[in-house]
Order: structure tokens, then C-alpha cells, then sequence
């Protein structure tokens, strides 16, 4: 998300005792992906009722669906499970895991919800993530072909293979989280009959480039004791500044020692703290700067522990971190989602504008962002946010542009206030549905519990109501 939407957006899926747990770890690639990879490779032309593996394969995508004299192609991934389906005529969850890897992993978190319909399971992997990548190099000349629109033809292509090459003819739902429930909001609203429903699980759809309101919700979250601490790690990190050896000293006490741009050490260091708000982990943050009187040493005792159990470094997620052209390199969707944030969809995380009450460095602002959207791609931000709120959000407001699309948010979600609720002024069209699960975090609802609380259970039951609803034949 963590960077939530200022970074890559990665499904994390942890099987256990045969019950699917699925946490979306939003917005940075390096985050969150520690399992092991089980997969049987299955010609999908052989394709069978009940087929209890997992079937891989690749559509040959055109490279730009905009211009009929441009014949470039590339293969685009994608995974099918018929665990749970009946028959050919069997609904279909297309599942769409975002800025990512895709992996077996991403269709077995669906599984759960599929079996309640008796449904097949289809996994798409996104344009220039993953192994899905049209070029070896992330030049800015090639990313151009990155744009929301682009991303939602090949979906549309790939559905329509399925349903008449296929023969996967019965009724598709749409699904995803975070960036990838923004897509499955716009891909309800422009492909209606492709798909019957959408399920977006913390999507914003009502973005604009400088979210400051991420930092004001964080901080409401931890508390003003906690954020006081955090506040104050901050402080003392701005002063270090100005002194090399104090500076390098910080930057090796949080394992950062290749940080060399100041103001991207100051983003990531926050953003441990970040990612613990926004997955429910606060408290744990909060005991751990509470535990010794000097607030640096425990946030990075914090900020080690995050590394290692799981798998965030401070250093993997800045824009310098983002400079390597190889579309297979370690930091090539970070680089690929930078893109979309400096050219079309903005939500970069910035200091909130009173330093009494933000958590972040006043230095972190929106000429901060600028200048490391020119840093990688050669020119500064482009706010195309209107463009974007005009085509996807404004149409979610009224009931003859969209129906049937069912809108998640946790309450203690930093990222959901450009999301679709009641509670944001933003459900206005009863034709689609808006909940706000109490306690919830960044997109936990996807998964399944052991011990659900009364609010993930009620958002569980509507979207079981609503799975069966838009599965009924006509």
C-alpha cells in the first residue's frame, strides 16, 4: 500500500492448517513475499471440470490496444483453478492482483469465495509487472504504454478469449484490492458486459496527487502518545541533516546505509511505521517505542524486526531505490507503479501541512515528489488525477453508469479516505454498495478468518449475498 499507494501494492497469502489467509501488503514489491511456489503446468486447451491443479498460461496482449497500425505484442500471464467449478457454464471470479508478482498463491486466496458458488478462478497478471513485461528495459519511452486504460483492454481481451476460446461461458465477477480494486471498479463501469459485479476492497477511485490525509489518519490511529514518539524519531532525524556523521550513524542504525538522498531517507523511515498502522500492526509499534526511553533505539529495533519477519528494508522502497532499467531487476515494480503515480493516479504520500500533528517530515512535500518523478523518468509529475477522477470516480456516483459493485473499507485504513463510503461523502448511488468494517485494515476483508469479528463477518455475509446474486441465471 508500506507506501500504500506511494509504492506497489503485493498480495501476501499464508496458508495454514488448510484456511487461506490473505492480507494485501500494499505498495511495495519488496514486502511480504516469503512462501514457497507449488505449480503444475496444465495445457489450458485441456481444460475439465474439477481439475484440482492450477493451470498456467500466457495471452499473446497487444502492446497498445489504441492504435490498430501497431502490431506489437507480448505475453501477459495468467492462472486458472476449476476446483469448484461444476461445469463450462460455472461462474468465474476474476481475480486482478495488481502491482505484482502474480503467484499459485494469488488463486488460492480466492479459493474460499469461489467455493461458495461453485466457481472457476482466473488470476490475471498486470502490463509490466511480474513476468508479464513488454519490454526488458523500463525506459520512460517504453512505460508510456502504462496507463490504466491499456491495463483494463488487456483484461477485457483476456476475458473474452476465456468465455469464447475457452468455453468459460458462465457469469464473471470481478475482484481485487487496493490498486487492483480500483481496477475492478473501472472494469465493471467499462466493460458491463464482460462482467456481472465488482468486488473493490480498499480502492480509491476519488484520487488526487497530494495525499496528506494519509499522514492525518495515521496519526489519529497510533494515538498522541505513540505519534508524540514517532514524532519525535522524525525531529531528530531532520537535524541529522546537517551533520554527515550523525546522518550516517541513523542511516546505518536502520540498515539504510545506501539511502544516499536524505529526503529519501526520511520518507522510508516513516514508512515503517506506515506499514504497521496500515496492516493492524500499531500496537506492536506502539509497545515497542513505549519499551526504552530512547525513542530512536527502539523505533529501529522496530524497523529490524520489520525487516526480518517481514522482509521490509527501509532502503527497498524510495525513488532511489527505483533507478534500475532491468524490468526483471529486484526494484521493477516499484520503478513501473512510480510511473503511474507521477504520470496518471498521484496518491503520493505527503506531510500533513500542520507539523504539530503530521509524523512525516515537513521536507516531504510535493516538490520532494516532483523532483523524484524527474530523478526517474526524465520529467517532473504530471497531475493527470483530475482526468483520472473524471473517467472512474465521477460515473461511480450515479446509478445509470454504474451498478452491482460492492465497496470495502477498514476504519483504521490511512489509505481509504479517497475510497468509496458513506462515511467519505463518496456513496452517493444506491445502485452499488459501500461498507465500512469497524477496525478493519488495508484490505483484510479478501481474507478469511479463523475467529472473524462481528464486522468481518457481516462484510463476509453481504458478499456472499452478492456473489450468489450476480450468479443467478437471468
Amino acid at each position: 500500500m508500506s507506501s500504500r499507494m506511494n509504492g506497489i501494492m503485493v498480495l501476501f497469502v499464508i496458508v495454514i492448517m488448510g484456511q487461506f489467509q490473505v492480507a494485501e501488503a500494499s505498495l511495495n514489491p519488496s514486502k511480504f513475499r516469503a512462501w514457497s511456489q507449488f505449480s503444475l503446468e496444465t495445457d489450458p486447451g485441456t481444460l475439465e471440470p474439477m481439475v484440482d491443479t492450477i493451470i498456467h498460461g500466457t495471452y499473446s496482449q497487444k502492446l497498445n490496444h489504441f492504435n490498430p497500425f501497431d502490431n506489437r505484442k507480448f505475453n501477459e500471464r495468467y492462472w486458472i483453478s476449476n476446483q469448484y467449478a461444476v461445469s463450462s457454464d460455472s461462474p468465474v471470479i476474476f481475480y486482478i492482483c495488481g502491482e505484482a508478482d502474480c503467484t499459485d498463491h494469488d488463486v488460492t486466496s480466492m479459493l474460499p469465495w469461489a467455493k461458495t458458488i461453485n466457481a472457476s478462478v482466473v488470476v490475471i497478471e498486470h502490463r509490466f509487472y511480474g513476468q508479464s513485461q513488454p519490454f526488458s528495459q523500463l525506459t520512460t519511452a517504453n512505460l508510456k504504454y502504462m496507463t490504466v486504460n491499456q491495463a483494463l483492454e488487456d483484461f477485457a481481451q483476456v476475458v473474452r478469449y476465456m468465455k469464447h476460446d475457452l468455453g468459460m461461458s458462465g457469469p464473471w465477477i470481478v475482484a481485487g484490492g487496493s490498486y487492483s480494486g480500483m481496477l475492478s471498479s473501472s472494469f465493471r463501469l467499462k466493460y458491463p458486459e464482460l462482467v456481472r459485479g465488482a468486488w473493490s476492497s480498499s480502492g480509491p477511485l476519488n484520487i488526487y496527487a497530494d495525499y496528506q490525509g494519509y499522514d492525518q489518519k495515521m496519526v489519529e490511529d497510533m494515538g498522541p502518545e505513540c505519534a508524540a514518539q514517532l514524532r519525535s524519531v522524525i525531529q531528530i532525524a531532520e537535524k541529522a541533516v546537517h551533520d554527515p556523521a550523525t546522518l550516517a550513524q541513523l542511516r546505518h542504525q536502520f540498515g539504510a546505509d545506501d539511502l544516499t538522498d536524505v529526503d529519501d531517507f526520511l520518507f522510508s523511515i516513516t514508512d515503517v511505521a506506515a506499514a504497521a498502522v496500515q496492516y493492524r500492526f500499531t500496537a506492536m509499534l506502539c509497545n515497542n517505542l513505549k519499551s526504552s526511553p530512547d525513542p530512536v533505539t527502539a523505533y529501529t529495533a522496530f524497523a529490524k524486526q520489520a525487516a526480518t519477519d517481514l522482509g521490509y528494508l527501509p532502503s527497498s522502497y524510495s525513488f532511489g531505490a527505483a533507478t534500475d532499467l532491468d524490468a526483471h531487476g529486484p526494484n521493477a515494480n516499484l520503478r513501473v507503479f512510480f510511473y503511474q503515480q507521477c504520470t496518471e493516479i498521484g496518491l503520493f504520500q505527503t506531510a500533513y501541512k500542520d507539523p504539530a500533528v503530521s509524523v512525516r517530515s515537513q521536507r516531504l512535500d510535493m516538490n520532494y515528489m516532483r523532483r523524484g518523478c524527474e530523478r526517474l523518468f526524465g520529467k517532473g509529475l504530471s497531475d493527470s488525477t483530475a482526468v483520472f477522477r473524471q473517467e472512474f470516480f465521477e460515473p461511480t456516483q450515479h446509478r445509470e453508469s454504474l451498478s452491482e459493485v460492492y465497496y470495502t473499507n477498514g476504519s483504521t485504513d490511512p489509505f481509504g479516505l479517497p475510497g468509496i463510503a458513506a462515511e467519505f461523502g463518496t456513496w452517493n448511488n444506491r445502485g452499488v454498495y459501500a461498507q465500512m468494517i469497524e477496525g478493519g485494515a488495508h484490505c483484510d476483508d479478501l481474507s478469511f478468518r479463523r475467529e472473524p469479528d462481528d464486522a468481518h463477518k457481516q462484510a463476509h455475509a453481504q458478499i456472499r449475498l452478492l456473489l450468489k446474486k450476480w450468479t443467478r441465471p437471468y
